[in-house]
């Protein structure tokens, strides 16, 4: 596949503002590329990433970030950009028109150049693999199944995580994945693993399983031509360019386009056209293409713009799609605490973790929405500085799909963006996990308090004790009690059958009862006495 009106070939990947300790490595590594021109890009974006990290990153929506660029070779410049949600690593190759250039070689090179950047720092992502709790045996039970399907697979049962080649997957709480890079093959690696857990999940007609799996971070090719006025509808190369390469993934709408006009000049100016293909992204695809069509003689200002613009949406979309798929999970917690019967140590089991990242999520779900809005000083979106219109009759818009679709369903569909109200909900759920767990500390107040007058009576009983066991006040009683009754028939009898009973010749029974009476009754006074108001508030003032 050669074409000769191919203008820019680039390749993009996203780094979270979460990952801030990862940017840094990646502006470490920055310094093993060669540039022809000196060392000004590694050095200030390791500059600023270094203070990011410890001071700058809680309040990075409030500073400006310039786009920082570097030539890499001839052909190819290194830019990076901070659009609020997180960093852009983009490194772009241009051509000059006629000249014959096959993208897709121009894309794995782009691709092994920036391996050398982001080596090491290794993918996460949101997955939905069983709709019930794992257990440990089916975790074993999985390891056995994919074992028999050529995987090298190794379960921890304590960890719950699955070990699966270079795939790490934890099913503990909420599912999660790890996979060493973003690329291609990596992709089509887990596809096919969580296929297979699927197909294992839903033996027997269980329909438990699924493969979702929503990557945090993922790469984009972008494609551009330069073509006359007329020529913005897309070529049968230019969908099959944007076909996903593993092949791995149904594509829906393949016809499906969007016409782009400038809407700064007096008049709206077309601009060109964008294809970008419609995959289900909740289930992966980690690098999709795009092509852009340009009209010859376009302002280069404007299509810089429009390609920033573009990279924001992709962006936004499958943070969207990741984030939903935790706030889900954040709030599924909640629900399932609402609905316990009963509150106690294990139901509340890393309670304290779970309503901080509930906190955490609200604050990222703002973030989202402040960046969306042009509340972030970094980047404002130029949500009016364009309009997009569908070019095929009857199709859904590319840019509307990416701006409010999440995740197409088999059977339910989420179409509407739930994000815009999540904030609102979780603080909700905050507030009402806040008063469980209030509820659930009274209730430990209350039994913490009976166990405390349990143990104050117990100490009590002891303190008596103690007392008569240095003043031989049972030996005086019992020796008075021994001598009125000496004289009575049946104390004589009672004398008698003790005397019978061998176990009892050595065992002073008076003495033994008279103790007892006498303890019980200290035991009484002195707890009557601790409980009076005044001696009970003199001693909380005495211990604090």
């Amino acid at each position: 596949m050669s074409d000769n009106d191919i203008t820019m070939v680039s390749v993009e990947e996203f780094v979270p503002v979460d990952s801030v300790d990862r940017m840094l490595a990646i502006a470490e590594s920055i310094f093993t590329l060669p540039p022809q021109q000196g060392l000004a890009l590694p050095e200030n974006l390791k500059r600023s990433m270094v203070w990011m990290v410890k001071y700058i990153a809680p309040t990075s929506e409030f500073w400006d970030w310039p786009m920082i660029e570097s030539p890499i070779d001839n052909e190819t410049r290194l830019h990076v950009s901070f659009i609020g949600l997180g960093w852009v690593i983009k490194l772009v190759r241009t051509y000059t028109v006629h000249r014959q250039v096959n993208p897709l070689h121009a894309e794995r090179q782009l691709c092994r150049l920036l391996d050398a950047i982001t080596a090491g720092t290794p993918v996460d992502a949101v997955v939905r693999l069983k709709s019930t709790s794992w257990t440990r045996a089916e975790l074993r039970q999985l390891a056995v199944y994919l074992k028999g399907n050529g995987y090298e697979a190794k379960a921890d049962t304590r960890a719950f995580r699955l070990t699966v080649g270079p795939v790490v997957v934890s099913v503990g709480g909420q599912e999660s994945a790890a996979i060493p890079c973003a690329s291609n093959a990596m992709d089509e690696t887990v596809r096919k693993l969580f296929r297979d857990i699927k197909r294992w999940a839903n033996r027997e007609q269980k329909f438990e399983g699924a493969d979702w799996c929503a990557y945090k971070r993922r790469r984009l090719t972008v494609i551009m031509r330069s073509v006359p006025a007329g020529g913005c509808a897309p070529t049968a190369e230019d969908l099959d360019v944007t076909n996903e390469p593993t092949g791995l993934y149904d594509r829906s709408d393949r016809i499906c386009y969007d016409l782009v006009e400038d809407m700064t000049a007096r008049s709206p100016r077309p601009l060109g056209s964008l294809v970008f293909p419609a995959y289900g992204f909740h289930l992966g695809v980690i690098q999709p293409r795009a092509v852009l069509r340009v009209v010859a003689g376009s302002d280069t200002a404007v299509v810089g713009e429009f390609l920033q613009y573009f990279s924001y949406l992709w962006v936004s979309h499958y943070t969207r799609i990741w984030r939903y798929l935790e706030f889900e999970d954040q709030f599924v917690y909640a629900s399932d605490v609402r609905r316990l019967k009963e509150l106690d140590d294990q139901s509340l089991d890393g309670y304290s973790g779970k309503a901080l990242r509930l906190a955490d999520l609200r604050s990222r779900l703002e973030l989202m929405n402040r960046v969306d809005e042009g509340r972030v000083n970094a980047y404002t979106p130029p949500h009016h500085r364009f309009s997009f219109a569908p070019g095929v009759a009857g199709t859904r818009s590319v840019v509307a799909r990416l701006r409010s679709a999440l995740i197409p369903s088999t059977i339910t569909k989420l179409n509407n963006d739930p994000l815009a109200k999540a904030p609102e909900i979780l603080d909700h759920a905050i507030n009402e996990l806040s008063r469980a767990y209030g509820a659930f500390a009274l209730a430990s107040s209350f039994r913490m308090q009976r166990m405390l007058q349990i143990l104050q009576s117990l100490f009590v009983v002891a303190a008596v004790a103690q007392i008569f066991s240095l003043v031989p006040l049972a030996d005086v009683v019992d020796s008075a009690v021994s001598i009125g009754l000496a004289g009575h028939a049946w104390h004589e009898g009672v004398l008698a059958l003790k005397a019978h009973w061998v176990w009892l010749k050595d065992i002073d029974l008076s003495l033994i009862a008279v103790r007892l009476l006498i303890l019980a009754l200290g035991s009484a006074l002195g707890i009557a006495i601790i409980r009076r108001a005044p001696i009970s508030g003199m001693l909380k003032r005495l211990l604090g």
